[in-house]
């Protein structure tokens, strides 16, 4: 009895290794899928936070320059402003000669005639400049609004379009 006891011992031995072998074979097959699950998982998060970030970056790119159009068209804004102002002063500046040239008895109509062509000519060229800077400030102005308008991007993720506006 003891013989078969110990037999039957053995083969349970046998047995109980042979599914230790079949279980640990299992378990390390269930952990090489759950790790390949994981790896598939994480690149399917990069891709997708890739994606978002590429959403993300074309947009402020545009913003970017858009507010660069902005600043130079404020700039544009503020030159125009001077130019004003050294129109103001420049005609400020003949009135005060020719009222010298009155004030002194000494009154030389064709200095005060040639002082004022000069002076029309002058602001002419300003108010010219000024047309031009006010155009090319709306130009600015417009294609940084186009640019703020434009920004649609549609990015596919996970089979659906997602649009960052």
């Amino acid at each position: 009895m003891e013989d078969k006891a110990a037999t039957l011992v053995a083969n349970n031995s046998f047995l109980v290794e042979d599914y230790a072998v079949a279980a640990a074979t299992a378990l390390n097959y269930n952990y090489v899928q759950m790790r390949e699950i994981e790896n598939f998982i994480h690149r399917l998060e990069d891709e997708r936070y890739s994606k978002l970030e590429e959403l993300v970056k074309v947009p402020s790119k545009i913003r970017e320059q858009a507010e660069c159009l902005k600043r130079e068209a404020a700039q544009l804004y503020r030159e125009i402003k001077r130019i004003e102002y050294n129109i103001v002063l420049k005609k400020a500046e003949t009135k005060v000669l020719i009222w010298f040239e009155r004030e002194n008895d000494t009154i030389n109509r064709q200095y005060i005639v040639e002082l004022e062509k000069c002076q029309d000519v002058e602001i002419e060229e300003m108010w010219n400049e000024i047309d031009m800077k006010k155009i090319e400030s709306e130009k600015k102005f417009k294609e940084s609004r186009e640019l703020m308008k434009s920004v649609r991007c549609d990015v596919e993720i996970g089979g659906k379009n997602i649009k960052p506006f």
